[in-house]
């Protein structure tokens, strides 16, 4: 049976899984700190390229990584599959005025949706990582649109910025736990980020919930890389599933049809 490297290129890290049997294998994760994400994908593709047949990716890095991620592919002799926002694949139907500028993680991740959870609900997608981003789908399919927000850093990032004499948290990740009430600038800065955005997903998910007015259940579904970090803040009831994205792209790449190069 072919093997397939799925790979989900976002702005800090890059994800992937083998996809092999229609089975994934534990998502791993290649973080590029000082390092360029070609660097990362380069290293991840070499490692799998004597057991796959194609490669399939969704990033949001733009076109220049995505021509070099090709050429990797080509000199490894893999078919490239470069997955992008549209309107309409299996079973989405994209929301956005210009179907194209809806992130193409975002779309993936609903069409994992769609196809791995109970049919015939409403999906509420929360994606939280360097951006936070909130997506409506109905019970047929169709998608209503969403909001974007910072992450967790960025909401920290953005404030240290303009406060030169505040401790440099942003910088070296030291995260304790939130508190309310807050003793010290940096925990307050920290605290804010973390129980904010909680409060906004909470606020906008149960808005959202009440404007679908879907006579079946909504799900709601936190992934993303600051998933573990907001799971204990939120109030509502949620899924959470770090590998939606890679759900996604394993269905997309289930229909599509493989000619080994090798």
């Amino acid at each position: 049976m072919k093997t397939l490297l799925l790979i989900d290129a976002g702005n800090s890290s890059a994800k992937w899984c083998l996809l092999k049997d229609n089975n994934l294998n534990e998502q791993q994760r290649c973080n590029y700190n000082d390092k360029p994400p070609q660097q990362c994908i380069d290293q991840i593709i070499n490692q799998c390229a004597n057991e796959i047949e194609a490669v399939f990716i969704v990033s949001v890095l733009g076109d220049d990584l995505i021509k070099q991620v090709q050429s990797s592919c080509f000199l490894n002799k893999l078919q490239f599959h470069n997955v992008i926002s549209q309107k309409e694949l299996a079973g989405i139907l994209n929301g956005y005025d210009d179907p194209s500028k809806l992130g193409a993680d975002r779309f993936v991740a609903m069409i994992g949706a769609k196809h791995i959870y109970p049919k015939d609900h409403a999906f509420i997608i929360i994606d939280s990582g360097t951006a936070t981003t909130i997506d409506a789908l109905d019970a047929t399919g169709k998608h209503w649109g969403g909001l974007i927000f910072p992450g967790v850093d960025l909401c920290t990032d953005s404030l240290l910025k303009s406060t030169q004499q505040l401790p440099l948290w942003g910088s070296n990740k030291v995260r304790s736990k939130p508190e309310l009430f807050a003793k010290n600038t940096s925990q307050a800065i920290q605290s804010a980020s973390i129980l904010g955005l909680a409060g906004a997903i909470d606020s906008v998910s149960q808005s959202m919930e009440k404007e679908l007015k879907n006579a079946t259940k909504t799900i709601k579904i936190v992934c993303g890389g600051n998933t573990k970090i907001l799971q204990p803040y939120l109030q509502s009831s949620y899924a959470f599933d770090e590998s939606l994205v890679m759900l996604g792209l394993k269905v997309i790449a289930g229909n599509t049809h493989i000619t080994p190069l090798k």
